[in-house]
Parts: C-alpha cells; sequence; structure tokens
C-alpha cells in the first residue's frame, strides 16, 4: 500500500503504553530476547480524538545471538499490528474557468487500518585480526518484511 504523509494539525496529543522485555543469557556464545509493546496514540483533531497515523498497538519482537570461533550468528524476527490509515479519493471540482478537475479528498472521519506486518532479520559475520588494533569483518545480512513479499540482502565489509 502507498504510504503518504500528511501533515495534521493537532490540537494536543495522548500517548499511552507499555513494554516488556525479556533477556536471557544461555552460556557466553548463546542468548535471546522477547519483549512486546503495547501502545496507543491518539491526536485531537476539531476535539476528536483520532488514530495518529503511526499508532501500531501491538509489537513482539524475539531474537537470539550465537558465536562460535570468529563467527557470529544473529536472527530477529518482529511482529507489528496495522498502522490506522485514511481513504484517500479523487472528486471532480470546477476550476477558475468552470472546467472540471479531479483533487484528492481526504476522509475525515473514517479510518482503516493496514494488515498486520512481520519481519525476519538475520546475518552471518565472520572477523579477522589482521594486525595489532585492525580487524577486518565479512558480514552477510539479509531481512524480509512486509508479509515476506519483499526482501534485502546486503554484503558488508568492516575495517
Amino acid at each position: 500500500m502507498p504510504e503518504a504523509d500528511i501533515p495534521i494539525n493537532a490540537s494536543s496529543a495522548i500517548v499511552r503504553g507499555v513494554e516488556l522485555s525479556l533477556h536471557h543469557t544461555i552460556s557466553e556464545s548463546l542468548s535471546w530476547f522477547l519483549n512486546y509493546s503495547y501502545s496507543k496514540a491518539r491526536d485531537r483533531v476539531a476535539g476528536k480524538f483520532q488514530p495518529r497515523l503511526w499508532d501500531q498497538n501491538n509489537t513482539v519482537n524475539f531474537g537470539f545471538s550465537y558465536s562460535w570461533r570468529r563467527w557470529q550468528f544473529n536472527g530477529a524476527a518482529s511482529y507489528y499490528s496495522g498502522r490506522p490509515f485514511r481513504t484517500i479519493y479523487a472528486d471532480e471540482f470546477p476550476d477558475d474557468n468552470n472546467q472540471p478537475v479531479l483533487l484528492p479528498v481526504i476522509s475525515k472521519d473514517q479510518y482503516n487500518r493496514a494488515s498486520d506486518t512481520h519481519e525476519l532479520e538475520y546475518s552471518i559475520a565472520r572477523s579477522w585480526n589482521l594486525t595489532q588494533g585492525i580487524v577486518f569483518e565479512l558480514s552477510l545480512k539479509a531481512q524480509i518484511g512486509e508479509g515476506y513479499e519483499a526482501g534485502s540482502l546486503n554484503l558488508e565489509l568492516a575495517f
């Protein structure tokens, strides 16, 4: 779904939330984390509260890290509840010459929520000590998101 940032002239806003996190180190080379957050963000516009366009009520993240010799393996999975959006449609209006022109109209009161999204990220890295104080690291990172429809693969070199 295409997104557009449309400014909202809110007179005030209320944001409330809570986050719970767990982290456990199983051994010197293996650890994991899990966190959950709930939030609610509302703007006050023309005396009425409405969802902020970045309001995602539920977020869950899980990840792990494993080290073996000079290798590092990391993985994470995330879930996000859908963000609110307003429908934009075109309507015909007369221009200065009374000719019809299509202009965008934003629905003022009706909000929908986009589908929930999931994301996977993982990486493999290997480091080498070249000389004293200089470390070369090669990492391969992959990310798959938006319901696993799109992804990216990155190769990074670092000194």
